[in-house]
C-alpha cells in the first residue's frame, strides 16, 4: 500500500500484494487494498474479485464496503453502486469516504449543489482546516451558482494536485 500511494511504485506494490496474498490468502485487509489500487489502476474485474474476497473475509467492514461501491462505480455497474450506497446510507453518513464519494459522483452527474452538500459533511468530518476553508469557498460560490462551483472545486483540485506534487515521498 506504502509502496503504491506514496513511493508511486505500482510494479513494486503489485508484486508486494500478490507475494502477501500467497503467504495469507485469508487476510482481507490485504485483498482489501490490493483491489483498492486494481480499481485505481482501471482492472475492474480483478478489483471487484478481491473487495468480493475481503467482504467475505470481513463482511461488516464499513470502510471495505464503501471503496466496494465505489468500485462498482468505476467499472460502470452505476445501479449495483447506487444500491450499495443506498444500503450504507444510514451507518456511513458519518463516514468521511462515504461522503467525497457521494461528492464526486454528484459532480460527475453535474449535480453541483449535492457535490458541496456532500463536500461540506466530509469536510466537517475531517474537520481540517484547509477543508473547511475550502467548504466555506464552496458554499460562498454555491450562492452564485452551479459554474461558480465547478470553478472552485476546480481550484481545490489544482491546490491538492501542486501540494502533492511537491510532496518528497523517500
Amino acid at each position: 500500500f506504502v509502496a503504491y500511494w506514496w513511493r508511486w511504485d505500482p510494479v513494486g506494490a503489485g508484486l508486494s500484494f500478490r507475494r502477501a496474498l500467497e503467504l495469507a490468502p485469508g487476510d482481507a485487509q490485504t485483498h482489501f487494498w490490493y483491489a483498492n489500487i486494481l480499481s485505481d489502476n482501471g482492472e475492474a474485474e480483478k478489483a471487484l474479485a478481491h473487495y468480493s474476497t475481503a467482504l467475505a473475509l470481513d463482511p461488516s467492514s464499513l470502510s471495505i464496503q464503501i471503496y466496494h461501491g465505489w468500485a462498482q462505480l468505476e467499472a460502470g455497474n452505476e445501479d449495483r453502486a447506487r444500491e450499495i450506497y443506498s444500503d450504507l446510507e444510514k451507518r456511513a453518513s458519518g463516514n468521511a469516504i462515504y461522503q467525497i464519494n457521494l461528492g464526486d459522483w454528484a459532480a460527475s452527474k453535474g449535480d453541483w449543489q449535492g457535490y458541496v452538500r456532500h463536500f461540506s459533511a466530509y469536510a466537517r468530518l475531517k474537520g481540517e482546516r484547509p477543508l473547511l476553508v475550502h467548504k466555506r469557498l464552496l458554499e460562498l460560490a454555491a450562492e452564485r451558482g452551479d459554474h461558480a462551483i465547478a470553478q472552485q472545486a476546480l481550484a481545490l483540485e489544482l491546490e491538492l494536485a501542486n501540494e502533492s506534487r511537491g510532496a518528497n515521498y523517500d
